[in-house]
C-alpha cells in the first residue's frame, strides 16, 4: 500500500509557493493599450503576494506532519501485507482468512484516516484562501477604479494581452502592505 494521500494538497501549496502558473510567452508586439481594459490573474496575485507565499510554506507544513503521522501506520499495514502473502502456503486456510480479514478492516481504517487528514488540509487551504480573498476583494476594486478600467479580463485564461493592461502586479503590491502572513493550524471539518 502506497502513501498516495494528500497529493491534492501538496500540489495546491506548491502550486501557491510558485507563484504564477505557467504563461505562454508574450509575443514581441503585444499590441496596443486598450484604454478601460484590463487584465487580472488571480493564481498568480496570490501566489505572487506575501501572504500567499506564507500559506503554502505553511501548507507544505501541514502536509508534512499529516504525511508524517499517516506513514508509520500505513508502512506496518504494507509488511502486514506482505507477511501475509509470504505466509500463506504454511498457514491454515482459517488462520489466513482471519488475517486477512484484520488487515482489511486496519487498512480501511486507515485510509478512513487518511481521507479524513486530506479533507481537513483541503478544508484549512480553503479557509486561508477565503481569507487571502478577503483582503485582495476590496484592493482589486480600489486598482479596478485607479486604472480606469472598465472592463476586467482573467489574464490567466488569455492567450497574450499588453502587459500594460494587467493590474496584477499593483494588487500584489497593495496586499503585500496589507497582509504578509496568516497563522494557523489544520481545521477540523466543520459538523455536518
Amino acid at each position: 500500500m502506497k502513501l498516495a494521500v494528500l497529493a491534492s494538497a501538496t500540489t495546491l501549496a506548491l502550486a501557491l509557493a510558485g507563484g504564477a502558473v505557467a504563461q505562454p510567452a508574450q509575443p514581441t508586439n503585444p499590441g496596443p493599450v486598450i484604454p478601460g481594459v484590463c487584465t487580472f490573474n488571480q493564481g498568480r496575485a496570490v501566489g505572487g503576494s506575501m501572504v500567499g507565499q506564507a500559506v503554502a510554506a505553511r501548507m507544505q507544513q501541514l502536509t508534512d506532519s499529516v504525511r508524517a503521522e499517516l506513514q508509520p501506520e500505513g508502512a506496518a499495514i504494507e509488511a502486514e501485507a506482505n507477511a501475509l502473502q509470504t505466509g500463506q502456503a504454511s498457514m491454515a486456510a482459517d488462520q489466513f482468512q482471519q488475517r486477512a480479514v484484520a488487515l482489511q478492516q486496519r487498512a480501511g481504517a486507515y485510509q478512513q484516516l487518511a481521507g479524513q487528514r486530506e479533507a481537513e488540509l483541503q478544508y484549512t487551504q480553503g479557509l486561508q484562501l477565503q481569507r487571502i480573498g478577503e483582503t485582495m476583494d476590496p484592493i482589486l476594486v480600489q486598482v479596478y477604479q485607479e486604472r480606469g478600467c472598465g472592463l476586467l479580463l482573467d489574464r490567466s485564461t488569455m492567450f497574450g494581452a499588453n502587459p500594460a493592461m494587467d493590474i496584477t502586479d499593483r494588487v500584489i503590491e497593495l496586499v503585500n502592505q496589507q497582509l504578509q502572513t496568516l497563522s494557523f493550524d489544520r481545521s477540523p471539518l466543520p459538523q455536518q
